[in-house]
């Protein structure tokens, strides 16, 4: 009977707390506790187990001693178990596919040609006969660009926020500085800069004795016959984000918050009465815009790219066809990647000049329904601001500075194809033009055509797009 309870109180100790089991041999002995066999390696003659059970406060219950099998087991003899590692040996050949990787280089300056460059931070630009109007951070400043390989500051004034927009009419400029609104300043000594007046707005375009000023709430437009003082005389409601005016319209972009996207709308208004404009037409589409130029029939509006939980918006420029001022619609559209977005954008003739968020891109509008790459300059911070003058093309790149450029021309360059090579990328950087690095592969590849790594990229022309039909199905957040 004894037995028995001492044997039921071991199975409850164990289930319940674990045993502790030491061996009454102290000397080269490995004890091993709460397990089912007991382990012991002795190498000091016989080894008996004491078992006991742990109880609390370091105490333990002595219950019985065993004295288990053991095999000795000669360590001197037997050398440390080691896994052994497999060493292998490749050698690299020029001629080897496997692995492979698509290179995509990064792009290199084709068909345009950097003539100058002025460092600093310059955020919007506007040029009229030999002078470049600039503004950057909390600066307005004027460089002489007679030599436009060695523009040089001839004049400055402060701002009091970042400079969005320049726009140059007789002997004044209108500057945007953001929140801190419009600025307008005398330029007639490009020397000596001075503010004369100022209005508050996000963007501005002036025509005549007129500046069509976007506000809180809409459109603005004001007599600045007298820049001095500056007075509204008619305005049409609306939260807007850019103005463009030409022939006698106002063409209006207005951004809206949608149901997860964002929805784009270009207003076209009547100006014709300053006093009284009125909206006449308009187009919607899903997607993320703030520029825009209007020239002839068509209007060309700068996209941001845009995802969103119905619909993703590649950057680009889209261009719609605006003869009809009541009913304008999309014509054509250029997206180079799903990633770039277009950030402003200015035509002259058969040209348009695209600021891109990583260069300048120079298409071929004279088919506004399928526009073409021609030209491609690399600018690491990206372009804010763009002012063609005669054949030069002028870049505000933020901290990158401004970049005074020319579209050569040429034909151009076609390949049939990518070509996926295998390479081996170097810790080396090797600049290929200013801002802007490509990796050097250590491995020879055969390009399929020259120049290697200026692909010409495809224009998707989009179908027409309808109106969007029911306002209801979004939430309007402005």
């Amino acid at each position: 009977m004894n037995r028995f309870w001492t044997f039921l109180l071991v199975i409850t100790a164990t289930l319940s707390f674990g045993i502790l089991s030491l061996p009454t041999n102290k000397l080269d002995s490995t004890v091993v506790a709460g397990a089912d066999t007991p382990t012991v390696t002795a190498t000091g003659g016989p080894t008996r187990i004491q078992w006991y059970l742990p109880l609390v406060q370091n105490n333990w219950l002595p219950l019985f001693t065993s004295t288990p099998t053991i095999t000795p087991t000669n360590t001197a003899t037997q050398p440390p178990t080691t896994t052994p590692t497999a060493t292998f040996t490749t050698t690299p050949t020029a001629t080897s596919t496997a692995p492979t990787a698509t290179f995509t280089p990064v792009p290199t300056p084709w068909n345009t040609e950097l003539i100058g460059h002025f460092d600093g931070n310059i955020t919007a630009v506007a040029v009229q006969g030999n002078y470049a109007y600039v503004g950057g951070r909390q600066e307005f400043f004027v460089l002489d660009v007679s030599d436009r390989s060695q523009p040089r500051k001839v004049g400055s004034m402060t701002l009091p926020g970042t400079a969005s927009k320049v726009i140059i009419v007789g002997s004044y400029a209108y500057v945007v500085t953001g929140y801190t609104g419009l600025r307008i300043v005398d330029v007639s000594n490009p020397t000596v800069p001075l503010e004369v007046g100022a209005y508050p707005g996000y963007d501005v375009f002036v025509a005549g004795n007129y500046a069509y000023v976007i506000v809180d709430g809409g459109l603005r437009i004001v007599d600045v016959s007298n820049p001095i003082t500056p007075r509204e005389v008619g305005f049409l409601s609306g939260e807007s984000t850019a103005v463009f005016v030409a022939g006698g319209y106002a063409y209006v972009l207005r951004l809206r918050a949608g149901y997860f996207t964002y929805i784009c709308n270009l207003r076209v208004v009547d100006v014709s009465n300053p006093l009284a404009p009125h909206q006449v037409g308009t187009y919607e589409w899903f997607g993320y815009a703030h520029r825009l130029f209007v020239t002839g029939n068509y209007a060309y509006v700068a996209e941001h790219v845009m995802w969103g939980y119905r619909s993703t918006s590649p950057g680009g420029l889209r261009i719609l066809d605006v003869s009809n001022s009541t009913a304008p619609f999309q014509v054509g559209r250029y997206s180079p990647s799903s990633t770039g977005s277009a950030t402003d954008v200015s035509v002259v003739g058969d040209y348009a000049y695209v600021g891109w968020n990583y260069g300048l891109r120079v298409l071929d509008v004279s088919n506004p329904t399928s526009p073409r790459e021609l030209g491609f300059y690399p600018v690491s911070d990206g372009v804010s601001g763009i002012s063609v003058a005669g054949d030069y093309v002028y870049l505000a790149a933020s901290n990158a500075g401004l970049f005074i450029l020319r579209y050569t021309g040429g034909a151009t360059p076609t390949m049939t194809s990518t070509p996926a090579v295998s390479f081996t990328p170097t810790e080396t950087a090797s600049p290929t033009a200013i801002g802007m690095v490509t990796f050097t592969p250590t491995e020879t590849r055969t390009p399929t055509a020259t120049p290697i790594n200026t692909p010409t990229p495809t224009a998707t022309a989009e179908p027409r797009v309808n109106v969007l039909p029911n306002h209801n199905l979004f939430y309007d957040c402005i």
